[in-house]
């Protein structure tokens, strides 16, 4: 079984970009939310970091669980954006 992340995903114009959070939060428009009418902020945590990290470990898990059941592996992918 295999497991990747990436930024932005394996196709499109940007899927060789880097990719870092508070990037991923700007261009995702989730600063606005927290921000004010004229300043955008960005959270207090790196919260696409960690949904990302834990949408990869619960797809690992299932991953273990198919190869339990199938006797195959899996790819697993998953990005920030």
């Amino acid at each position: 079984m295999y497991c990747s992340v990436s930024g932005y995903g394996d196709f499109g114009a940007r899927k060789n970009f880097p990719a870092f959070d508070n990037i991923i939060q700007a261009e995702t428009g989730f600063m606005h939310l927290t921000g004010s009418k004229d300043q955008a902020y960005k959270m207090g945590f790196a919260i696409y970091d960690v949904l990302t990290a834990l949408f990869a470990s619960n797809s690992i898990f299932a991953g273990i669980i198919y190869r339990q059941q199938n006797n195959e592996g899996i790819y697993l992918k998953t990005s920030l954006y």
